[in-house]
């Protein structure tokens, strides 16, 4: 092995550093990353409660105060409330919250293109620039499906335009189901009938014809129930009245017939004892 000359002197060359966009002073192992692109990046400052992450559709509350690369302080919020997954507010922020747990601090590194892009936010945000916030999920609470919703305030927070175009859907079903009956299709007549039920429970045309309905396939005490809530909210309707009569025979007559039975299978019963006895006094 050759003898280095350590007399003569080694020079080394100073790197120059060099700035890259999407790229931070600290060490990139406590970034992470989200795109791989240096765009979009996430640093934890303070954990949160761990696996209580929003998801899309929820309501979440946040703090965000932003930063320019120069310092100066931008898009700052204390209390700000949004659906994830809207587009309520710049993309950065609505791809990272999901990522973050209820209570935790993050700092976020923003990219102009998931930011406020080449347009900028005049006059406090310039084009294509690059904010780092400092973030806190402060609360949320998941998406809560429509028909988990009481109807009322399913309705409260129907616009006038789609309520008038639901209330006609609804007169159409209701009409469809008395169609139904007409040909015999009662189990489909009863679907359609339940469906309007569930927007209008209290709607009479719908409890009667289903309560007439049900009386047609035998279901008698069910449809009895079903008319007579129809006549508390309508007392004066001749048809309900009608109605309910033939369906209160129906059930007498039917009771009684399983009487009879029963008696028939009483005397049944008493002669094949009788029978019985007969035989066993001829034996032996």
């Amino acid at each position: 092995m050759p003898e280095v000359d350590q007399s003569k002197e080694v020079k080394v060359e100073k790197v120059e550093e060099v700035e890259v966009e999407g790229k931070s002073d600290v060490p990139d192992e406590e970034w992470i990353d989200i795109l791989g692109t240096g765009d979009l990046k996430k640093k934890v400052i303070t954990p949160g409660i761990v696996e209580s992450r929003p998801s899309k559709g929820s309501t979440v509350v946040i703090s965000a105060h932003g930063k320019l690369d120069n310092g100066k302080e931008v898009d700052i919020h204390e209390q700000l409330t949004f659906t994830v997954g809207d587009s309520e507010v710049i993309i950065g922020l609505d791809m990272v919250i999901p990522l973050m747990d209820k209570g935790e601090v993050a700092e976020v590194y923003v990219a102009s293109r998931f930011g406020f892009g080449s347009k900028g936010l005049p006059p406090d945000i310039p084009p294509d620039s690059n904010i780092t916030y400092k973030v806190e999920l402060v609360d949320y609470a998941p998406e809560e499906e429509p028909c988990s919703l009481p109807i009322a305030e399913r309705k409260d927070n129907i616009k006038p335009e789609v309520k008038e175009i639901l209330t006609e859907r609804l007169k159409a079903l209701n009409n469809m189901g008395a169609a139904q009956m007409k040909i015999e299709a009662y189990d489909m007549a009863l679907k359609s009938l339940d469906t309007v039920l569930k927007c209008q429970p209290n709607n009479v045309k719908a409890l009667f014809r289903k309560g007439k309905a049900l009386g047609l396939q035998g279901k008698v005490k069910e449809s009895i129930a079903l008319l007579k809530v129809a006549l508390e909210l309508e007392p004066e309707s001749r048809l309900i009245h009608i109605e309910l009569a033939k369906m209160r025979e129906k059930a007498r007559i039917e009771a009684e017939s399983e009487k009879s039975l029963y008696r028939l299978s009483m005397e049944d019963l008493d002669d094949c004892l009788c029978s019985y006895v007969d035989i066993s006094d001829g034996l032996p």
